[in-house]
This record gives structure tokens, sequence and C-alpha cells, in this order.
């Protein structure tokens, strides 16, 4: 078995991570140890491997977390807007006493 990165050939950041069962001959493929451990996003620059750190990505909500969030929001204006139609009847109101 024989270990490759695939690099992007402008950058030299490795997009794919292989092991095939025969020998490649490719500029963009790079034979490594089978104990490397070179992943996608390190840089091979003049012959040697450069770590680098892609930090996980900030959790997002799923989308029924979505939903809930957006359903709360939506509910905090119907409140508001019930109140402010309570106080405008109100006055209409007092103003049908007179």
């Amino acid at each position: 078995m024989h270990k490759y990165a695939q690099i992007d050939e402008l950058t030299g950041i490795c997009v794919g991570v292989s092991i095939l069962s025969g020998k490649v001959v490719a500029d963009h493929m790079v034979l490594m140890d089978e104990d490397s451990l070179v992943k996608p996003g390190d840089i091979y620059k003049d012959g040697e491997w450069i770590v680098v750190d892609i930090p996980d990505p900030e959790p997002e909500l799923d989308r029924i977390g979505q939903l809930e969030f957006e359903n709360l929001e939506l509910k905090l204006a119907l409140a508001e807007l019930a109140e402010v139609q309570q106080t405008n009847n109100s006055r209409w109101l007092n103003w049908l006493k007179f």
C-alpha cells in the first residue's frame, strides 16, 4: 500500500489523502510514510509539510433550534402588538363615553 497526499499545485495545500494499491507518478501526488499525520489543509512547501491547525467551526443552531428561536421572536412581537392594540382600544372606548 502507498499513502499519498494530493496537493493543489498552485498553493501546495493538501486537498486529500489516499491509500492506493500501486505507485503513482504525478506532480500533485506526494508519497508519504504510512505513519504520516498529514491531513487536508496542511501545506507542502520545499519538500516539507507545514501543519495548519484549522479551528472547528462555531456550532450552528440546528434547523429546529432556529425555528424555535424565530417562533419565540414572533410570539414576543405578537404580544407587543396585542398590547398596543389593547391600549388603542381602551382610548377609543374612553372617547365614546363623552
